[in-house]
């Protein structure tokens, strides 16, 4: 990032300890995100966006070139909810676990009343006929906001760096 941009500034100019504070935050919401869909209690996932939100799963290649098309993608909180809906009472998939691990969580500064943030991840995935094996890698880009003190976020973009997805992406990433 550059420095003398106006997102890098807003970072510089908080006070440290805010910051440090803020990042614990983000990180506290990035780690109970991963456990609802590791534990695949997907009808408090939607519980994470605000109402006007916007997830996407999107492909690093899509991503960097402002392409728009999304491997996964929920314009609303009524699509999120939807998504989660299916996937508990319609969508017939074979049994897997997955474990999500969120490291380098990073503010990169406000914009508004927003809070910019990104963070990288790595999905790994076990099913009862193989053995486990990275889903994905890749990075969080978000937009978050705070309601009624609650971190949510108002836009997701999980952009994984995998060149193919092994299987279909049930769960969110």
């Amino acid at each position: 990032m550059n420095v003398a941009s106006p997102v890098a500034k807003s970072v510089i100019q908080m006070d440290p300890q805010e910051l440090r504070d803020l990042k614990g935050r983000i990180r506290d919401l990035n780690e109970d995100y991963a456990w609802v869909l590791d534990n695949q209690e997907l009808n408090a996932w939607p519980k994470f966006f605000t109402e006007d939100c916007l997830y996407r799963a999107i492909s690093r290649e899509n991503f960097d070139e402002g392409l728009p098309h999304a491997t996964l993608y929920c314009d609303g909180l009524n699509m999120v909810k939807d998504r989660s809906l299916a996937l508990q009472e319609t969508a017939v998939f074979e049994p897997r676990h997955q474990k999500r691990f969120v490291s380098g969580v990073r503010v990169l500064g406000r914009e508004g009343g927003e809070i910019l943030s990104s963070a990288n991840f790595q999905v790994v995935e076990s099913m009862s006929d193989r053995e486990p094996r990275i889903l994905f890698v890749g990075s969080y880009h978000d937009r978050i906001v705070e309601i009624d003190g609650a971190l949510k976020f108002k836009e997701r973009s999980a952009v994984f760096d995998n060149y193919r997805v092994y299987t279909s992406l049930v769960i969110p990433i």
